[in-house]
């Protein structure tokens, strides 16, 4: 059920009108400070913190309807701690702080598993009461009435159709394979915490406010969706607001608004509404709006070479793998002129590949920079790396290195014809890309120009540009050239062997390492400070507004396009 409450906000209280609400952010943001904020302010919340006890007695205690209403809401049995308008609201906000929190609500241990059980069984014997009542005094129902208890078994089974609950004699049981019938304390942690959830939002005050602190914890990820999904069916009538800095979890929670919780300090919270933007799955959008860094695309995946390189090179900068190069272009460029990342700053680094150079021009305009070799594994390839891992080897650095030249140019012959065809190609999809209607004012003025554009492009001029090309890189014998136009996912591996490593795996591993070994605080690396300080030379520098001076700083200051 949609409400409208008042989040504060640095000096202020906004207004936002939900049906779910996810808090999501970092360790230490004040999440779970928030909620408790919200619940001390709405009189029908009922909170469930992250500190939760999983465990409850052999036996159920029974206590009257009232009694265990008052023990489920504030910890205790007293005719003072409810909420009513006539009475003193502060007064109340203690007495629920003091039994239920223990005077320490942000990090008491909340252990209401009986309390919780206890009001399943005094409203079923109060339903079957009157039930009794009415039957005797002439009324004939129908059926009997659904009781929170069968709720909470419905909203089980459609959950966990593999294992049944049954409540009888004031006792748990559940029943598992062979229906062999065991104490429900055997039951596993996720089923205890499912069934617990469960029971807690369907005794949660009706039309009321269920506030939860980290709603995934002990449950699988195959079940966290569709058991939320089950209990806010079920208690359609209430609001919720779920607390947690598991990215996964906020984003299955699709029909809920998202508030990116940024930090408190004592007195202010600073948060953000996080709209949804064309192109970005919900996780990615939180990714990147709790990184407080600027964000950095990259072509491949999590543990692709691109993404280790990267994440080496551009060090102050959050590496987003983004699988293609095309998914690098449109997540920059959306990033960069959407409002809905506040100000995060976003570049993208992809391969050259047989891009032509105002094909790259245009890129860097949006933030799109080409690496200085055609694809990420040529990387490995250049000199400098080539002559560290041969000093490694005890081999001779410019035997080695003249060796890789010739296997590489040998290479690049036997594919050469293809390589041409591929790099003309692409100054052709470039030109034809140029094309624009603009001015034209009809069908055919559009086709006639469209035409002539065509005709324009002398394909055959392209070919021998490329060929020309690639001629004075072979004659020249420059091999950071070939490097740079020469797309063979194959040179990594051969370039590799010939240094004397089995494999292009074990030259990369040992590349890393170094770099890695070279950021440490005792006996650093001096070998893998030189590889990167090299790479970082090498790479595009990527300009980084100064939020300290207003100013630009760049990374990779001295670097070149190559």
């Amino acid at each position: 059920m949609k409400r409208e409450i008042g989040i504060p906000k640095g000096d202020a209280t906004v207004s936002l009108k939900f049906n779910a609400l996810v808090f999501v952010g970092a360790n230490g943001s004040g999440k779970s400070r928030l909620g408790i904020e919200i619940e001390d302010s709405s009189p029908d919340s009922h909170r469930v913190s992250a500190q939760r006890a999983l465990v409850f007695k052999e036996e159920i205690e029974v206590k009257s309807k009232t009694a265990a209403e008052m023990f489920y809401r504030f910890g205790n049995f007293s005719q003072q701690a409810h909420w009513d308008e006539d009475r003193n609201r502060k007064h109340t906000i203690q007495q629920k702080r003091s039994s239920r929190w223990g005077s320490r609500p942000e990090s008491h241990l909340l252990n209401d598993f009986d309390h919780v059980l206890s009001m399943l069984i005094a409203h079923e014997h109060a339903l079957s009461s009157q039930f009794k009542k009415d039957y005797q005094g002439g009324s004939r129902p129908e059926k009997y009435p659904m009781s929170k208890l069968d709720r909470v078994l419905h909203v089980w089974k459609s959950v966990m159709p593999h294992r049944e609950i049954e409540v009888s004699d004031n006792k748990v049981y559940a029943t598992g394979s062979g229906n062999n019938k065991f104490h429900g304390l055997g039951m596993s942690d996720g089923e205890r915490v499912a069934f617990y959830l469960i029971a807690q939002a369907i005794c949660a005050p009706d039309a009321g406010l269920l506030i939860v602190d980290e709603p995934e914890i002990h449950l699988h990820c195959s079940i966290q969706s569709r058991l939320w999904d089950a209990i806010e069916a079920e208690r359609a009538d209430c609001s919720f607001i779920y607390i947690t800095h598991d990215l996964d979890f906020a984003a299955s929670r699709s029909q809920a608004d998202l508030i990116w919780v940024k930090g408190f300090d004592g007195e202010h919270w600073d948060w953000e509404h996080v709209d949804h933007v064309d192109g970005f799955p919900t996780e990615l959008t939180l990714e990147i709006l709790g990184s407080r860094k600027p964000v950095l695309f990259v072509e491949g995946t999590t543990d692709s070479i691109d993404t280790q390189i990267y994440q080496r090179i551009y060090s102050e900068f959050h590496i987003v793998p983004r699988e293609s190069c095309l998914k690098v272009i449109e997540s920059t460029r959306a990033l960069r002129t959407t409002d809905g990342f506040h100000g995060a700053e976003a570049f993208g680094v992809i391969d050259r590949d047989f891009r032509a150079e105002p094909c790259i021009a245009a890129l860097e305009i949006d933030g799109v920079f080409t690496t200085p070799v055609a694809e990420a594994e040529n990387v490995i390839c250049l000199p400098f790396i080539v002559a560290a891992a041969a000093r490694h080897l005890n081999r001779d650095e410019h035997e080695v290195l003249e060796a890789v030249i010739e296997v590489s140019f040998g290479r690049l012959q036997h594919q050469l014809d293809n390589q041409i065809k591929e790099r003309a190609s692409q100054e052709i999809r470039h030109a034809l890309g140029q094309f624009s209607s603009k001015g034209v004012s009809d069908r055919d003025s559009f086709v006639v120009g469209a035409e002539e554009f065509k005709s324009a492009i002398d394909a055959s001029a392209h070919y021998e540009t490329a060929a020309s090309q690639y001629a004075e890189i072979i004659g020249s014998k420059d091999y950071l050239g070939l490097l740079r136009c020469f797309n063979n996912k194959g040179l990594e591996d051969a370039v590799a062997k010939t240094i004397g490593f089995a494999n292009r795996s074990l030259l990369r591993n040992w590349v890393l390492c170094e770099i890695d070994a070279s950021m440490k605080a005792e006996a650093p690396s001096e070998v893998g400070a030189h590889m990167l300080h090299e790479l970082r030379h090498a790479f595009p520098c990527l300009p980084i507004a100064s939020q300290q001076s207003g100013s630009v700083a760049a990374m990779n200051v001295e670097a070149t396009h190559g």
